[in-house]
């Protein structure tokens, strides 16, 4: 893949394997990761058409690789937050689906949290592991329709 892409339609990660994208990805376009694999986006994208994990694994390390649009997790796929160690996360990106977030935080220290730009229409299951989370505020409001282990 170039080291950056101009997105003005649909960038699709179609991956049976796991592997990792560090460009940056900009422009209206939209992202869907399909296949069974993992993939780790780790460039501070720009794109605003939203995200779709239709299926495996969609790793972030950091919010900005999110992009700026919505992120809809299908059943049966993960959105995976884990940021380095001392970083924590922000996902202030709207989540939609019925699929799984997963955040697991570098340090027990860390602090996870839903934005407010989360909403409340995620009905998918909620994983928290190795970190901080709060039920309040925002937070409270992101799991109104989420089961959680």
């Amino acid at each position: 893949m170039p080291p950056t892409v101009q997105d003005n339609g649909l960038v699709l990660f179609a991956q049976p394997s796991n592997g990792t994208y560090a460009g940056i990805i900009s422009g209206t376009g939209s992202l869907t990761k399909s296949g069974a694999g993992a993939l780790t986006l780790t460039g501070a994208n720009t794109y605003a058409g939203g995200t779709t994990v239709a299926a495996g694994t969609l790793q972030l390390p950091k919010p900005a690789a999110a992009g700026l649009g919505g992120i809809q997790v299908n059943g049966g796929a993960t959105l995976s937050l884990m940021p380095a160690a001392g970083a924590g996360f922000v996902l202030n990106n709207a989540l939609t689906g019925t699929g799984t977030v997963f955040a697991k935080m570098g340090a027990a220290t860390d602090t996870f949290a839903f934005g407010a730009g989360a909403g409340t229409a995620f009905a998918g299951l909620a994983e928290l592991a190795d970190g901080r989370f709060s039920l309040s505020g925002t937070n409270t409001a992101a799991l109104t329709n989420t089961s959680s282990h």
